[in-house]
């Protein structure tokens, strides 16, 4: 009994010692892992240390790169392009726009004309009709300029050359510009709408039978979207060379209503009605030398216009210089239905002549 005890107490002991033996191997394989963990955590934490100063470089770069850009005013990157027919650049924030624009349009004419009658042959001509060239945009927000030259007939004549203030804009009643500068005289629809919506490439004879072109003055423009306005006062046009016209006026008004202006589905409905007016004094013709200046007769006005509306046919209605004064009343009216639209305008001139 006693030896069975020694071996049991033998056999206990050498347990105790494996055990032991193998506590001993598991503590330092443990403390082996946690080292090699913290020295892993410790890598980490210094790349991400790295990593964050970085970051921190980066953020300051970009802070001093907008400081800089607002102090300059902004840069050349904010400067956007599109392409409305032709190209357009403005600034991002639409303090500048600057767009050029023009027109090329060709036209034939085939007229058959009694000589004995006319005293004018036949014309079977192709034109260069328009040959426009210019530019327009915007400036510090407000104002507007428009520059065109049409190079066709191997001339040169200076179209639409102007500034305007568009900032009125009153709170209840609309949107509006003072324009200074080469622009229309406001009178009629078919005079002032550009020969790119026109239905037809020449206007109705009436608008060169009344001088109803450009002239230089100074406008006031308003409207919404429902009515407009414009008034002005012009100076006399430019004659030959070596005389030019003063003390020539011309004062119009215009105003139109739109009771029908929207967009249904895409398709445009407008009907519009509107009426004008103009008063027109003599000039006196001025001649000019290197050592002279004559004051010569009054200018008055002549009313001439093509036969059939044909650019290239002569002006077989005219009359010689008659006019000391004229009025104009002009009324008009317009409706649009999608791409069908119609107009139609009555126009009369009383005119206080010589005699």
């Amino acid at each position: 009994m006693i030896g069975g005890l020694s071996r049991i107490n033998r056999y206990l002991l050498a347990g105790a010692g494996v055990i032991g033996i193998l506590a001993a191997t598991a503590t330092s394989a443990k403390a082996a892992d946690t080292a090699e963990l913290e020295a892993a955590l410790k890598a980490m934490q210094a790349q991400m240390a790295i990593l964050q100063k970085q970051v921190e470089e980066a953020k300051a770069q970009a802070a001093a790169a907008q400081t800089a850009a607002a102090n300059a005013g902004g840069s050349d990157l904010d400067l956007k392009v599109k392409w409305k027919g032709a190209p357009e650049l403005s600034s991002s924030d639409g303090k500048f726009k600057f767009k050029v624009r023009g027109r090329i349009q060709t036209d034939y004419n085939n007229i058959d004309q009694d000589f004995d009658i006319t005293g004018r042959p036949d014309v079977s001509a192709v034109e260069l009709r328009r040959a426009r060239l210019g530019v327009e945009g915007v400036v510090w927000y407000d104002v507007k300029y428009k520059f065109e030259v049409d190079f066709a007939d191997e001339t040169v004549a200076v179209k639409d050359a102007y500034v305007a203030y568009a900032g009125l804009k009153p709170k209840d009643w609309g949107i509006g510009e003072i324009r200074f500068g080469n622009q229309y005289v406001y009178n009629s629809l078919e005079q002032i709408t550009s020969s790119r919506f026109i239905t037809f490439m020449e206007r109705a004879a009436f608008t060169e039978a009344f001088f109803l072109d450009r002239q230089i003055g100074a406008a006031i423009l308003a409207g919404g979207e429902h009515w407009s306005f414009q008034t002005g006062i012009y100076g006399a046009p430019p004659a030959e060379a070596t005389d030019f016209l003063q003390d020539q006026t011309a004062y119009s008004a215009r105003l139109t209503l739109a009771p029908i202006n929207r967009d249904v589905n895409g398709v445009n409905q407008v009907l519009h009605f509107g009426v004008s007016g103009r008063h027109r004094d003599e000039a006196e013709d001025i001649r000019s030398g290197s050592n002279f200046t004559t004051v010569l007769d009054d200018q008055p006005f002549r009313y001439r216009a093509r036969g059939a509306d044909l650019h290239l046919a002569d002006r077989f209605v005219a009359t010689p210089f008659i006019g000391e004064t004229d009025d104009l009343l002009n009324l008009e009216a317009a409706f649009v239905w999608g791409p069908f639209s119609m107009q139609a305008e009555y126009a009369q001139l009383w005119v206080d002549s010589f005699g």
